[in-house]
């Protein structure tokens, strides 16, 4: 799988999931509602369902693993994976 850093172009895509039992509730609030003001909400889709949380773009964005860190995930516990 590869992990995507920085800024991705529109004609790529980026995704990741979660188990919800590895993120506290203020984490998953941060992620669904992207209310850190240092990051700026640029579209990303998130579902939660089955015990974990995925989110995916298509757009060009800011680092979702930068923003995860930020906010306290451990990334041994999101696996990235890009989508076709």
């Amino acid at each position: 799988m590869k992990v995507r850093h920085g800024f991705i172009s529109n004609s790529s895509s980026s995704s990741f999931i979660i188990k919800l039992s590895d993120l506290t509730a203020d984490q998953l609030g941060s992620i669904l509602n992207l209310d850190t003001p240092e990051f700026n909400a640029d579209p990303w889709r998130f579902e939660v369902e089955n015990g974990t949380i995925t989110g995916s773009t298509w757009m060009d964005n800011f680092s979702m693993s930068v923003f995860l860190v930020y906010i306290g995930v451990d990334d041994s516990n999101i696996e990235w994976g890009d989508m076709i």
